[in-house]
């Protein structure tokens, strides 16, 4: 995954995690932190996207 800072392809997978369960990544170029929703729309959520996801798509069963 590209570095959304930088857009640096170098980078590793980090062993830690978020507190919602994503995988830390950490550019190696510009030596900074993120994970698969930095820099989008869903990056201050407090909810994980698959539970947005099933929310959005009728999860209530409501047609």
């Amino acid at each position: 995954m590209n570095c959304p800072h930088c857009t640096s392809a170098s980078t590793n997978e980090q062993t830690q995690k978020t507190m919602l369960g994503y995988h830390m990544l950490r550019c190696l170029a510009y030596k900074r932190l993120f994970n698969e929703r930095t820099g989008t729309l869903f990056n201050f959520l407090e909810y994980p996207l698959m539970l947005f996801s099933w929310l959005s798509c009728g999860g209530f069963g409501i047609s």
